[in-house]
């Protein structure tokens, strides 16, 4: 921890946000359950979780800088010119309507259309590791065309509207621009059917295996110089029988996962040292179940020299929670991801600053300004008197406290608001 303290340091002009940000990462690394603001302060020893929270909300820091010098880190250790640039995106769910281009939209977290945000990642594999490389928000049209709500929720006057795949040509390019080595480029259906996207990544020398819906217009190559136009299901079914092949897509979280897969060339930007084409992808044990993609790759390329899982495009495990205000506070997550180092848990007793804070708020409470013992208070309180390694049982006790009395005054609040919403309708 203490290389990645150097590393992000310059980007902090105090030394009590820098030593916040140093911890919140060395929470991110960690076995924690759960990883919030409350969690994470807790595991660094604060009596309360303020100083987590204004990391994230408040705290004045240069987000942009730390995602270049996280750059730089990830280039220095797992740097590769064969590497794959893998771009998708992930649904934060959210109650309120408060945080950065929140609303209800389609969340794959989910699985349905709820109250969530939205984030683009950008991500680096290399046979040396992969982490996260880039983020941006997606903010909606209803709130690019609300200026005041914008600037509520501290989005730059300057943030205008983009599409999800305009984001991940703006994080593609700022990459390459940067100096990342990549050879190729995966994603999903969502940003395989850009075509603009595609034609970016030829422009900029980059083999890529995108998704591409069922509907998908393509120019199967034959003896007319434009191609026959069909639809990407149909190009596949008109393949013969033999032109399946099984390949692996390597191991997931069930085990091996084989395919059949097979492809038929199509039409592309001309191009001498590459070729473009249609590839479908069958499960096995649902040969109903087709995926479709579309590829440009090397000159006759064989079936061995493909990437290894393009079924696998955006898989990658992303920050559990974002921020609530600063669309682009996700940085400090992702700096968590190249330390890749195991390291030793640190002291968590109190600092003196962090037991005055507690006094003033939530220390010498009742019972009854608690709310009651729930089953994951239990199991938390179980867990981390039991095996955790700090060295002073009260301060897990008395965070349970300050927790469940916060709950409790929460839990009041809403009750108030609620009885006077009902007073007023009638």
């Amino acid at each position: 921890m203490v290389e990645v303290g150097e590393l992000i340091g310059a980007t902090f002009a105090r030394s009590e946000p820098r030593a916040n940000a140093v911890e919140y990462v060395r929470g991110l690394i960690s076995e924690e359950e759960r990883k919030n603001s409350w969690t994470l302060s807790e595991r660094a020893g604060h009596r309360v979780p303020d100083r987590m929270q204004r990391l994230l909300s408040s705290t004045d820091w240069d987000p942009d800088g730390l995602r270049d010098d996280l750059r730089s880190y990830v280039l220095e250790k797992i740097g590769d010119p064969d590497g794959v640039l893998v771009v998708d995106e992930t649904g934060f769910l959210k109650k309120g309507r408060r945080s950065a281009g929140v609303t209800r939209q389609y969340s794959g977290t989910a699985g349905r259309v709820e109250n969530c945000q939205i984030g683009v990642f950008l991500t680096y594999a290399t046979k040396h590791g992969r982490t996260f490389l880039d983020r941006e928000l997606y903010l909606p049209k209803e709130w690019t065309d609300d200026p005041d709500r914008c600037a509520g929720a501290g989005i730059p006057e300057e943030r205008g509207f983009k599409t999800k795949p305009a984001l991940a040509i703006d994080m593609i390019e700022r990459a390459l621009d940067s100096g990342v080595q990549a050879k190729w480029a995966a994603g999903d259906a969502v940003y395989g059917q850009y075509h603009r996207l595609r034609r970016t990544l030829e422009e900029r020398g980059i083999y890529y295996v995108l998704a591409v819906p069922v509907s998908q217009r393509v120019a199967v190559k034959d003896d007319t110089f434009l191609g026959t136009e069909k639809r990407a299901d149909a190009a596949i079914a008109d393949l013969i029988p033999t032109a399946w092949r099984t390949r692996s897509a390597g191991d997931g979280s069930k085990g091996i996962r084989d395919y059949t897969w097979a492809r038929v060339r199509i039409n592309g930007a001309e191009d001498g040292q590459a070729e473009h084409w249609l590839l479908g992808r069958r499960n096995l044990a649902n040969p109903s179940e087709l995926a479709y993609f579309i590829c440009h790759t090397p000159n006759a390329s064989p079936w061995p020299k493909w990437p290894g899982s393009p079924g696998s495009a955006g898989r990658s495990r992303k920050p559990s929670r974002p921020p609530r205000a600063k669309p682009d506070s996700t940085t400090t997550r992702s700096a968590s991801t190249p330390a890749g180092t195991a390291t030793s848990p640190c002291p968590c007793s109190p600092t003196p600053s962090s037991r005055r804070q507690g006094q003033k708020r939530g220390a010498g409470t009742g019972p009854k300004d608690l709310v009651e013992l729930s089953l994951p208070e239990i199991r938390h309180l179980i867990t981390r008197l039991a095996w955790a390694c700090l060295p002073d049982p009260k301060h897990v006790l008395n965070r349970s406290q300050w927790r469940r009395k916060h709950q409790a005054d929460a839990r009041q609040h809403h009750y108030r608001k609620r009885q006077s919403q009902k007073q007023t309708r009638l």
